[in-house]
């Protein structure tokens, strides 16, 4: 496929003959066997009225023509979803957030680029993934969790895009249902691994025959996935292993050029191209973040307010425990570390004379630390820091922290 939709071109790119085109080559990509281009109108209103959405073009599964009912609603909106590799932990997920938001406002910007001043432009939203299983919840379930649960719902809606939660949008795409999952990877693919010739869009390089390419390097784990017969979708591992992931017409590898947020939105624009209305972007933990003045323009960072219970509580212990005192917060991550960074992870020796040393630095006598150790390292922090007191989340004794 080439070319560009009438509706996108001007009336000088018509008279030059620049309307949609199509080329099939042999199994190589070296003989063209047929090839066709579409005549467009040349009245200006006609043009006009076709509609610079693509109208009745849906995403398709390995080349088929996948046209539905489920595909076909709410035509001038799109939805961009995500999720990061297994594994991270609930800070990283909270730092993808503003890169995939600063996405949504590309693919608008281009939107309405495209859009002119025609009357409806599709807009994009931000779906945000919802917490199931983090690596670091002592108790955790499938259930997903909304980010309301942590972050001021007001505040999360702040940004100069739109944003939602998971459950809001299952309500508008009837489900869990998505047109397309996408992996990415940023290993060139030779040409008879791609799904069709490859022709570079920005960052995006195509996608690959088979999705396993993107997970050949063994870095990342592929996700679960199984073809259900009856509503002819792929059920898709979803943000931790969310109960039931979600239901996609197709599950692709795509080729970026590196990991750039902006080889994302192109990727994100030819999936639309292709008809696509909701994308769930997997892994999307490898997006570089843009620079944060441009994250701050759009008030993405400031979203993240938590919620005010978990602000309450925050203010409770410092008044009732610290006693409004000056005290020094640290992190000491453990579990996992103790196991996969073993050579690098400070012995518990290690740790209580960085709190002395820090505690001496800032004239302190009392630290607070969060961390994820057992009992008996806890033990050995409130006995083995002398010049201080050592306090953790379980020393708020009469607060109801079961919604933490």
């Amino acid at each position: 496929m080439a070319g560009s939709p009438c509706a996108r071109l001007s009336a000088k790119d018509i008279q030059r003959g620049m309307g949609p085109a199509c080329t099939c080559y042999d199994s190589n990509y070296e003989k063209e066997l047929k090839s066709c281009r579409s005549k467009c109108p040349t009245d200006e209103g006609e043009i006009e009225a076709t509609s610079p959405e693509e109208e009745g073009l849906c995403f398709g599964s390995a080349g088929r023509d996948t046209c539905r009912a489920d595909q076909l609603g709410g035509t001038s909106e799109r939805f961009l979803l995500y999720d990061v590799k297994p594994g991270e932990g609930f800070n990283l997920q909270r730092e993808v957030f503003p890169r995939v938001g600063w996405i949504v406002s590309q693919l608008n910007a281009a939107a309405q680029q495209q859009c002119g001043s025609a009357r409806t432009c599709p807009r994009w939203s931000l779906v945000l993934p919802p917490w199931c299983r983090l690596a670091h919840w002592r108790q955790s379930s499938q259930e997903p969790v909304p980010w309301e649960r942590f972050f001021d719902a007001t505040a999360l809606r702040s940004p100069n895009i739109s944003v939602m939660e998971f459950y809001e949008f299952t309500k508008i795409a009837g489900g869990p249902n998505v047109d397309v999952v996408i992996s990415t990877t940023t290993e060139r693919q030779p040409r008879s691994q791609m799904m069709s010739k490859p022709r570079k869009s920005g960052g995006f390089y195509g996608f690959t025959r088979n999705v396993q390419q993107c997970y050949t390097s063994g870095s990342l784990t592929p996700p679960r996935q199984e073809w259900m017969a009856k509503e002819q979708r792929w059920q898709v591992t979803y943000s931790g292993s969310c109960a039931d992931g979600v239901a996609a017409v197709d599950h692709r590898c795509a080729v970026l050029a590196d990991s750039s947020a902006r080889d994302w939105v192109d990727l994100a624009l030819s999936a639309m191209r292709e008809g696509a209305r909701s994308v769930l972007l997997k892994a999307a933990d490898s997006v570089s973040p843009p620079g944060k003045e441009e994250l701050d323009a759009l008030g993405l960072r400031e979203a993240m307010l938590f919620a005010k219970p978990l602000r309450d509580l925050g203010e409770r212990y410092m008044r009732d425990v610290l006693q409004s005192k000056p005290f020094l917060a640290v992190h000491c991550r453990r579990t996992d570390f103790l196991k996969v960074r073993e050579a690098t992870t400070p012995s518990v020796e290690a740790v209580v004379e960085q709190l002395e040393l820090a505690l001496a630095d800032f004239n302190l006598d009392q630290v607070y630390v969060a961390t994820d150790a057992p009992n008996d390292l806890r033990d050995n922090l409130k006995s083995g820091v002398r010049t201080g007191e050592v306090f953790f989340l379980e020393d708020f004794r009469d607060a109801d922290l079961s919604g933490c």
